[in-house]
């Protein structure tokens, strides 16, 4: 049976990307998405290739990750150990 995903990758976040303003203070743009619970900052990408349906399109999914989440990742596919943002 052929693999059910593929391309699985983490990518760190700019600065750009983790940050933002508002009301000239600045604010963590976005929170990881990979836990259930999960209320820590996002700092990577979790990033990885599916198809949808019946139709066979290939889609692209994109999952914003706190540390800990995107080296659960990393280590569940098999990927190079992650460098720590700080």
């Amino acid at each position: 049976m052929a693999p059910r995903s593929w391309g699985h990758e983490v990518v760190v976040l700019s600065r750009e990307e983790q940050w933002g303003r508002y009301r000239n203070q600045p604010f963590w743009r976005h929170f990881c998405g990979m836990g259930r619970r999960c209320e820590e900052p996002a700092l990577y990408w979790c990033c990885y290739h599916y198809i949808t349906g019946r139709g066979g399109r290939i889609s692209e999914a994109r999952l914003y990750a706190c540390t800990r989440h995107a080296q659960a990742f990393a280590k569940r596919y098999g990927l190079a150990r992650l460098a720590v943002v700080s």
